[in-house]
């Protein structure tokens, strides 16, 4: 049974759909939407999902690493605008533009990529926290700043593009880009989201002031979160005429479909307080201090864990969550199962267990920094 690709359509052609007037008399041209226009964009995409049927097909929950070459290794970090620190046994990612609210400029996004493909290839680090220098976590997206210069500051290798390639003509295909003009660094900004949420590692976000937007999406990307009382979180793109559409399937992931209609549709300035509540977060502190106690607590309970097993039961939470309970979710975990109980790992947990040792794991302790 093939795996889920939100790209994957069929190869019949799809009838092409006229444009419609737009509402008030303006034109498509000139940047206006109409309702019908709406409307039509809504059914051609309803219409493929329900081809694929996603719903029925034994989902992939690990992540494509064949879009981007790293620029630049953890041990040779040569990014500014996001500082790395390493410990034994985790990891530290910072967004480091304080003087322009964290924003996601080609900095900041290439800096996260490269951060996120090194994680990737790291079993040695097990807890990674995420946060942002200063005041605030993450201002969003840098409106003045084109997606597609990722391009320019991380050139692909030839072999990248060709994957690159692929991409964009699947979603040309399914409609991803209507007027015909894929903007290939919004894909690949898309396919960060996907590469955060999958890290091998336990990751958490260390919510040191306000998220908003694309800081959002940081933030639900990560497996737990810490925030400052005084933190706020909001998405306010309905206030300009748009939708947080890349980051959107992360937020209802992690706070469900109710409250993610009251955060994305009305724009709403959500306290820490509330954030818990929603499952956003799940600690809210008085201070950065605070925080760090925390993580130490939870750095001991990792610890404890297997690694492996610990990106395993990611990637399961991750392949079951929301779906139905269909004969190819079971297959699906009785597959993880397996795999994971032949895995070297798991054979020498269970003989340490028996003998009454510490696991290989618990040898060396996750250390935190601070």
């Amino acid at each position: 049974m093939a795996d889920w690709d939100p790209f994957a359509v069929d190869d019949a052609p799809v009838a092409e759909t006229s444009a419609a007037p737009a509402a008030g008399g303006g034109s498509a041209a000139a940047g206006r939407i109409s309702k019908e226009d709406l409307d039509k964009v809504v059914e051609v995409a309803w219409n493929h999902v329900c081809q694929q049927a996603p719903w029925q097909k034994s989902p992939n929950p690990r992540p494509d690493l064949e879009w981007h070459t790293p620029t630049t290794s953890f041990d040779n970090w040569q990014h500014k605008e996001v500082s790395i620190e390493q410990g034994t046994g985790i990891a530290y990612v910072n967004i480091n533009r304080p003087d322009a609210n964290n924003l996601m400029n080609e900095g900041v996004l290439v800096g996260l990529i490269d951060a996120l493909f090194n994680l990737h290839w790291r079993p040695d680090h097990r807890l990674v926290i995420f946060s942002g220098t200063g005041s605030l976590f993450c201002g969003g997206a840098d409106p003045d700043t084109d997606p597609d210069t990722i391009l320019a500051r991380a050139p692909p290798q030839p072999h990248v593009w060709k994957h690159i390639e692929d991409l964009k003509n699947a979603a040309l295909k399914a409609g991803a880009f209507p007027d015909g003009n894929a903007k290939i660094g919004l894909l690949l900004k898309m396919k960060m989201w996907h590469s955060w949420m999958t890290l091998p590692q336990f990751t958490l976000a260390l919510v040191n002031g306000s998220a908003m937007g694309d800081g959002v999406g940081c933030v639900c990307c990560c497996d737990m979160g810490i925030a400052l009382r005084t933190a706020f979180f909001t998405l306010t793109d309905v206030k300009v005429g748009l939708v947080p559409a890349f980051i959107a399937p992360y937020v209802v992931s992690k706070i469900g479909t109710g409250h993610a209609k009251r955060m994305i549709a009305s724009a709403e300035n959500m306290s820490a307080e509330k954030a818990k509540h929603c499952g956003m977060i799940n600690e809210v502190v008085d201070s950065v201090e605070d925080a760090h106690k925390m993580i130490k607590e939870i750095a001991e309970v990792l610890t404890a864990c297997g690694p492996r097993s610990v990106e395993a039961a990611k990637q399961l939470v991750i392949g079951v969550g929301g779906m139905p309970i269909t004969e190819p979710i079971m297959f699906y975990t009785g597959r993880m199962l397996a795999q994971v109980t032949v895995s070297d790992e798991a054979k020498d947990g269970m003989v340490r267990l028996q003998a009454r040792q510490p696991k290989p794991w618990e040898e060396t302790p996750i250390a935190p920094l601070y």
